[in-house]
């Protein structure tokens, strides 16, 4: 994982190599990024490291590392660790859980994709996609979580069950609309739910007339390539005021970001999460070659978005949009 460290702008990088958690701080000047001294984070504890990812929160100035430990005896819990950049180097607090702990975890499966964003205002949503161990594969389960100095406290978790099993989700924060837009694949389409959050209880709802359960997803594009179904990714243009996702599609194997926007019905008080047309869309990468994950993230400097893909044997590609995105047709 790779996340931007606003106080310092500088960047941390984490990593697994062999059956170590490690990082090193990146630093920046002008075009030139350096690797500083790796440092350790876990070396043993954790017997089988998979799927790691890092959050950073603005508030706070730390950084939330997780990883998962896909060995049984572990029950396929998920480990966190709060970080700090100071300087050329990181420092890390004992390790942590979300979504429950290892002796309260049971199954036989690791889960399949998880991850976390923030609102930028101290709120960290983390989300887990099941694969038959604690998270059932029909449910997204969804915990908020806040840091204060370099602890990390979390809420009761809580799912978010559709009518079949789902194989990836993303989530992201739309600041106009104060929403969380949560996405999944299921089969071969594409569903998407808005979530709102209480920082102050730290627990999450669906957002006004629309329940939590399965009705709260709505079918918004088809084709998804389930072969492919870590190539999805959710960000949010500040400059255009857009949600920007980008996905692969099943008939001709191009990679696309597709802009949509949240409106607000003032009458009856609801959210909808609206795509606009194939005609909107900007291709990424065309062709068939197979694409694995794909990664997006917004420069306020620039103000553009920065879409990188990974395409195969071939290793990875990477643009930059050139122009806001048009408003909504």
């Amino acid at each position: 994982s790779f996340t931007l460290d606003e106080a310092s702008n500088s960047c941390l990088a984490v990593y697994r190599t062999g059956g170590a958690l490690y990082a090193k701080v990146i630093t920046i000047s002008g075009t030139t990024c350096t690797a500083q001294a790796q440092v350790t984070i876990d070396s043993g504890s954790v017997i089988n490291i998979q799927n790691v990812f890092s959050v950073y929160d603005n508030i706070s100035g730390k950084h939330v590392v997780a990883c998962q430990d896909v060995s049984a005896s572990e029950a396929y819990s998920i480990y966190t660790w709060v970080a700090t950049v100071s300087g050329n180097t990181s420092t890390y607090v004992a390790k942590g859980y979300i979504f429950g702990n290892n002796a309260t975890l049971t199954g036989a499966n690791a889960n399949n994709a998880f991850g976390a964003t923030t609102d930028r205002a101290g709120t960290i949503v983390f989300w887990a996609v099941g694969n038959g161990a604690f998270v059932n594969s029909s449910n997204c389960m969804i915990q908020i979580g806040t840091i204060s100095g370099t602890t990390l406290t979390v809420g009761t978790s809580s799912s978010m069950t559709f009518t079949s099993s789902i194989s990836a989700a993303v989530i992201s924060y739309n600041p106009a609309y104060a929403v969380f837009t949560l996405m999944i694949i299921s089969s071969t389409n594409l569903y998407s739910a808005l979530i709102t959050t209480n920082a102050t209880t730290r627990t999450w709802s669906a957002v006004t007339g629309i329940t939590s359960g399965a009705t709260a997803w709505v079918n918004q594009l088809s084709g998804i390539n389930t072969a492919v179904s870590q190539g999805i990714a959710l960000s949010y243009d500040f400059t255009a005021n857009k949600i920007i996702l980008v996905f692969r599609r099943q008939s001709d194997g191009t990679v696309y970001a597709v802009p949509g926007q949240i409106t607000a019905n003032v009458v009856s008080g609801t959210r909808s999460l609206i795509f606009e047309g194939s005609a909107s869309w900007t291709t990424v990468v065309s062709g068939t070659a197979y694409t694995s994950t794909n990664s997006i993230a917004y420069s306020s400097s620039a103000g553009k978005i920065v879409y990188i893909v990974g395409v195969g044997a071939s290793g990875w590609s990477w643009a930059v949009s050139t122009t806001p995105y048009s408003t909504n047709k």
